[in-house]
């Protein structure tokens, strides 16, 4: 027998459907800390974590606040203090279109963490009232503040197009316009810009910070490949424009991947290793530094069996990017954790091709232990020092692919292999783990077909 719905009941099935259509492609409120307002239709409301965000609604972040938005998925925009942005088109993803969404920078600070493994489908864009700012699978910053204008890309590339035409960001590169010039500058290279500029270096720290709470609680549900991408990325570029920095930025990350709430969390070793890898790629010099920042996490967030084995992989992969500093780091490593000394000095010993007792000898410097008895824990520690290694040349490997298109300037490289981290001695040659050469990138690039151009804010 049929019985007939209530008229209240169809009603209620006709909203909720008109509702699910109407808001099917809103932004959505991920995270935030401080005051988040909204406004729409004259109306400010304070939004809450889950909140959509309907296509038309001017986001504002008060002092000391941030907002990280979600508009199409594999994307995060992190609206930083002091910032306001308006959701102008959001359009999710349909067969035989791809996902877009198309950002109004008013004033303020935007970092936008894209995923990598969603460039082909995703069309993602900023404007500004210079330009517009569009990439795919990337990480850059779009910041209009009194002291002037500008594009940072820490990973991949993002194409700017402007009235006066358009450019080609590369990773490691900045575009800075001072406050009341008419035209963007051209790119260059992030550590001359902080030179002249102290300015760029808080936008590559916030990248920095910002990418690393993406990828803590995996917001935007990147998937590890796409988070080791992204993370491995960002710290190289961060540590070739701050050299004295690589340590403490690689340790930012480093804490990211290790959490149990990234989506890392099942290789966090080896995405440590290659992050720190990264990072000792960028920064040589600071290998030392690196290896007892990182050592110390990653000891912390496996379980006790697995932490040797974890420290030597770290240690390995560090030294195997700055073969010079391998003693330093060995003695480094071991310091850091002293019931790792064995697997540590027999898989530096192994990745970077030097022997068991130089190594040992490095160690024993800092760590007081005679040499011969490191030998000995490094002999009976030799199959963790060979999977270790293993590991290690595995991380070297993802560091270099990630970041062979990076524009990085000329690094000094580090001391020699048997040195401890105190002492120093002349630069020899970079090595071939190194990121590639400096390159000036296009800055009329052959425009992408795929990226619709879309007019400056305030010019239409």
């Amino acid at each position: 027998m049929k019985y007939p719905i209530p008229p209240r009941l169809l009603a209620a099935l006709f909203v909720a459907t008109f509702l699910s259509s109407a808001f099917a492609d809103n932004a959505k409120l991920l995270r935030k800390t401080g005051s988040i307002s909204m406004i729409r239709n004259g109306t400010t409301v304070e939004l809450n974590v889950g909140d959509e965000i309907p296509e038309g609604s001017r986001i504002i972040t008060g002092p000391g606040s941030e907002a990280y938005i979600q508009t199409i998925a594999g994307t995060v925009s992190t609206l930083k203090a002091d910032t306001e942005v308006v959701i102008d088109s959001v359009q999710q993803a349909k067969p035989g279109s791809k996902a877009s969404a198309l950002l109004d920078l008013k004033h303020g600070s935007l970092i936008s963490t894209l995923d990598p493994l969603k460039r082909d489908v995703n069309d993602y864009r900023v404007k500004t009232t210079q330009g517009v700012a569009a990439a795919r699978g990337t990480s850059f910053t779009v910041s209009d503040e009194s002291t002037g204008f500008s594009i940072t890309s820490t990973a991949d590339s993002v194409r700017f197009v402007s009235p006066s035409g358009s450019m080609t960001i590369n990773a490691g590169m900045v575009s800075f316009t001072p406050a009341g010039a008419t035209q963007p500058l051209p790119p260059q290279p992030i550590s001359t810009a902080i030179a002249g500029n102290p300015v760029i270096a808080q936008i590559v720290q916030a990248a920095v910070s910002t990418v690393a709470t993406v990828i803590q609680n995996n917001l935007g549900n990147l998937s590890a490949a796409s988070a080791t991408n992204l993370a491995t990325q960002v710290v190289s570029v961060a540590a070739s424009a701050q050299p004295t920095q690589a340590a403490s930025y690689a340790s930012q990350m480093v804490h990211a991947v290790t959490a149990s709430t990234s989506s890392t969390t099942s290789s966090s070793t080896l995405t440590a290793a290659t992050v720190a890898a990264a990072a000792a790629q960028a920064a040589p010099q600071e290998a030392a530094a690196i290896t007892t920042q990182v050592t110390r996490i990653v000891s912390e967030s496996v379980s006790s069996g697995d932490s040797s084995t974890a420290v030597a992989t770290v240690a390995a992969a560090v030294a195997h990017a700055a073969p010079e500093q391998a003693g330093a780091v060995a003695a480094a490593a071991s310091a850091a954790s002293p019931t790792s000394t064995g697997a540590v000095t027999s898989a530096v010993a192994q990745s970077t091709g030097n022997t068991t007792e130089s190594i040992a000898q490095a160690v024993s410097q800092t760590t007081g232990t005679s040499v011969s008895e490191i030998q000995n824990q490094a002999s009976e520690a030799s199959s963790q020092g060979a999977n270790a290694s293993t590991a290690a040349a595995q991380a070297n490997q993802s560091a270099t692919q990630a970041t062979e298109a990076i524009t990085t300037p000329p690094q000094a490289s580090s001391t020699p292999s048997t040195s401890t981290p105190n002492e120093q001695s002349a630069p020899p040659q970079q090595t071939s783990s190194t990121p590639t050469e400096q390159t000036t990138p296009s800055t009329t690039p052959t425009v992408d077909p795929t990226i619709n151009p879309v007019s400056p804010a305030g010019s239409r």
